[in-house]
């Protein structure tokens, strides 16, 4: 899947993972899947600290239903315990989408920028569950932005998780939460917005979702 040349960008990229980090991949025998098992696996033998599992979705239906996966390919990313981080991919991130995969990778191992105290104050306020999904295109260089800020707030709120899913590969998930534009981002099922987000701007609409939950 890769060239040399880019693998050596890659494994130069991995090489500031602090700590290991586990994948969990579920898949089945689709051509989809074994696109997103190639990849996994290209990346996995790139670093040492990288510990890649993988399962077929109709032979581990209860680890499926454990890890709350219904559907493949599907991406689990957890620390060097085994702690589930909270982010999930739903499709291949290869595309533009490689640059929130890695970023995701190594910001799970420990290596990441500190927030602002501002932003961390507010992160750490959330205290109800918020469920991110990002709805991409693989193609889209706008949509790495704000999966990788959904992902950050995921990762510092035990509150909070961020999905990412592949327009392409599920295109009746599109369907349904009517997504015309992307990156579109849904918060809990319900409320949607459209663009480029911060961390900061998922967290405005975030804090007025639960404010007008509390009234």
């Amino acid at each position: 899947m890769f060239s040399n040349k880019v693998k050596k960008e890659l494994r130069d990229y991995l090489g500031w993972l602090q700590k290991k980090v586990n994948i969990i991949y579920f898949k089945d025998e689709s051509e989809l899947c074994s696109e997103a098992t190639e990849f996994l696996k290209e990346i996995s033998d790139l670093s040492d600290k990288i510990d890649l599992k993988i399962y077929n979705i109709k032979a581990n239906k209860s680890r499926a239903e454990r890890y709350e996966i219904d559907k493949v390919p599907a991406i689990i990313i957890l620390d060097e315990d085994n702690k589930e981080s909270g982010i999930k991919f739903y499709g291949a991130p290869i595309g533009y989408e490689i640059n929130s995969f890695i970023t995701c990778l190594l910001e799970v191992s420990g290596e990441k920028e500190a927030l602002n105290f501002n932003l961390s104050q507010r992160i750490a306020l959330i205290d109800h569950k918020v469920h991110l999904e990002v709805f991409v295109s693989l193609d889209c260089i706008y949509c790495s932005k704000t999966l990788i800020s959904a992902q950050r707030l995921a990762l510092e709120n035990d509150n909070i998780t961020a999905d990412m899913i592949d327009v392409n590969a599920f295109p009746n998930l599109a369907a349904k939460n009517n997504v015309r534009s992307i990156p579109k981002l849904i918060i809990n099922g319900e409320e949607s917005f459209v663009g480029a987000k911060t961390e900061s701007d998922i967290l405005d609409e975030i804090e007025r979702l639960l404010f007008a939950l509390r009234r």
